[in-house]
């Protein structure tokens, strides 16, 4: 298996990963999304 990341702005951050037989084939990949959560709120 192999991961890697594409890119962010701001929150939203891309990454990529393969998966990979025992003879090297690709049997599948996936992108994903990652939004980081908003800090809370200062309390007053």
């Amino acid at each position: 298996m192999v991961a890697w990341a594409i890119g962010s702005s701001g929150r939203k951050h891309e990454a990529g990963t393969a998966i990979f037989d025992g003879e090297g084939e690709l049997c599948g990949k996936a992108r994903a999304l990652w939004i980081e959560p908003r800090a809370p709120p200062a309390s007053a």
